[in-house]
């Protein structure tokens, strides 16, 4: 509930008052595992194999606890790089599924998805030069996807990731982060 009321909050102040929120559909973690893939080249049960549909996020830890735990400086850790490619990044694959198949949401009722990127962007109007945004309809709906569309790669021995597993209670020296994301569902109204 209070996410829900969090993110009409954001929209609200960011003068993006025309989207309201309908129906929170809760959140589900995805795992990778495999190769990268093509999205072409994906089949169901590499969406099935990594979907939890009851993942929630880690919770923070409080400030006490926090303190107790920072380290003065974070390792130097062997590095654990992976693209922003299948299965790395579920893509719009892995929500759309969960949101028919385990929320029983109509798509003949949805019209557009959106990722986080994506409402930031329209938030601010502002696209990040060398990134693109891109508007497709997902094969078999009629629902627009507009998604960023950028190549990067995501380091989990860097200091912010270290930083995250550390207010979440994960972190260790030498540590290794892991893949998995939490993923947050809603619907919304225009």
């Amino acid at each position: 509930r209070k996410t829900t009321s969090s993110l009409h909050s954001v929209l609200n102040e960011s003068v993006f008052s025309i989207f309201t929120s309908t129906l929170d559909l809760g959140y589900f973690s995805w795992t990778p595992s495999g190769g990268y893939k093509k999205l072409y080249n994906v089949k169901s049960g590499d969406i099935l194999k990594g979907i939890d549909y009851l993942g929630r996020p880690n919770q923070v830890l409080s400030i006490n606890e926090l303190c107790t735990k920072c380290p003065w400086k974070f390792s130097k850790s062997k590095s654990q790089s992976r693209k922003n490619v299948f299965p790395y990044d579920p893509s719009y694959l892995v929500p759309l599924h969960v949101a028919a198949k385990d929320r029983n949401v109509n798509l003949e009722k949805v019209h557009f998805l959106f990722g986080g990127s994506t409402l930031y962007m329209l938030a601010t109007q502002n696209i990040t030069s060398g990134c693109a945004f891109y508007a497709q309809l997902v094969p078999g709906t009629n629902i627009l996807l507009v998604q960023k569309q950028q190549s990067y790669n995501q380091n989990l021995s860097d200091a912010g990731f270290q930083f995250e597993r550390l207010v979440c209670g994960h972190y260790q020296q030498e540590d290794k982060g892991d893949y998995g994301t939490s993923h947050h569902l809603q619907i919304l109204s225009i």
